[in-house]
């Protein structure tokens, strides 16, 4: 079964004082879009080139570059809601305001429309200063991932938006990890916020979507600092499921604090620390009540960003179960033709601990402040 996705109107752009911004105007002000259960791919085809906008460089973006084609069902199914229960999903929202209000009082909370349906963002360091897009986490909550990099908002405009199909207060469709929708995704999201260009900083799941972002349109992101990245090389399956499935599995049969503790230690290096004691009790809550999206970004090829110029860093735990330093730092160094920093952050697992992850901070600010091609 197809379902066209299409847009309604003309596009057309707007440039706003200043430079470096730029709004997509539609007639109807928004886009149309299908509201689907499951899974999808999304696919495009390319328009002539009499059909580009003055400001479109290679054809790659832009509503009038490519008429966007269709959103086709896969063979399986899935409930249109990421959460088992209605009570479950309450227990979740309930988890997220919390980890929102830990953000303190000093942020905004934005709706930016896109083809994949509203997306919700949160906005916070001074108006004035340069932009910065963090993409969080799978699975996950994204206030308690953006709290992780708050240091980057003392000097950046930082926007996080709850992924969609992800836990929070976006679009639940998932688009196919396998295809380019996170990526298109993406380019809605910096059109919505009136970024022409902006450099990406990705926490695991979200760093595997910068990657594809990175590869389908390289002149919209300036630069990228991945964390714990997906999408680059992976560990073993068998790993994974021993330290990983095994404990959810086992903590879902008989929900006990101590069986929380074992299923939290392969993802966290600090479970116990009073810092993560709220992510653990989150954890325990999409555990039991999100349908986990186990698809991973697909992993990145030289081809796919040999047009991708701008510097890369990557920091890579040596202890993470998914993503570990031993096999991502190597193969960055391969898919990456501009890679400035690929740091091993010892003895951490996948999320790193609180001194590990200030000093990540730090190096990524310096990173954001460094010259445009290193």
């Amino acid at each position: 079964m197809t379902f066209e996705l299409t847009i309604d109107g003309e596009a057309s752009t707007e440039e706003q004082a200043g430079g470096g911004h730029r709004r997509p105007r539609h007639k109807s002000g928004m886009y149309q879009t299908s509201h689907l259960d499951g899974r999808y791919d999304l696919q495009w085809r390319r328009l002539p080139p009499e059909n580009y906008s003055a400001k479109d460089r290679h054809g790659l973006r832009g509503v009038r570059n490519y008429r966007y084609g269709s959103f086709f069902r896969r063979s399986r199914s899935t409930s249109a809601s990421i959460y088992k229960t209605p009570a479950g999903e309450a227990e979740i929202r309930a988890l997220y305001d919390e980890a929102l209000a830990g953000l303190g009082l000093g942020y905004d909370s934005l709706t930016v429309g896109t083809r994949l349906g509203d997306t919700h963002v949160l906005a916070l360091g001074p108006e004035d200063a340069p932009p910065a897009v963090f993409l969080p986490g799978g699975n996950f909550l994204n206030p308690t991932c953006l709290k992780w990099f708050l240091p980057l908002a003392q000097r950046h405009r930082l926007y996080a938006p709850d992924i969609v199909g992800q836990p929070g207060r976006s679009e639940q469709v998932r688009p196919s990890p396998k295809g380019d929708g996170h990526a298109f995704w993406v380019e809605d999201l910096l059109d919505g916020l009136g970024l022409e260009r902006a450099p990406l900083v990705g926490l695991s799941y979200g760093a595997g979507l910068a990657m594809r972002t990175m590869g389908l349109a390289p002149e919209r992101v300036s630069r990228a600092a991945l964390v714990s990245p997906a999408g680059i090389a992976a560990g073993a399956v068998s790993r994974m499921l021993i330290e990983v499935a095994v404990p959810m599995l086992l903590y879902r049969l008989r929900p006990t604090k101590e069986r929380l503790l074992r299923a939290a230690r392969p993802l966290l290096t600090e479970p116990e620390d009073p810092a993560f004691v709220p992510v653990v009790r989150q954890l325990g809550a999409v555990y039991r009540n999100l349908r986990l999206d186990a698809g991973l970004p697909r992993m990145a090829t030289e081809e796919e960003l040999s047009g991708f110029e701008g510097p890369v860093a990557v920091f890579a735990s040596e202890e993470d179960t998914f993503f570990p330093a031993r096999v991502v730092l190597p193969r960055a160094r391969e898919v990456f033709p501009n890679l400035v920093l690929a740091e091993l952050l010892k003895g951490c697992r996948h999320i790193p601990s609180k001194a590990v992850l200030g000093r990540v901070n730090e190096r990524i600010l310096a990173f954001l402040a460094g010259p445009g091609r290193t």
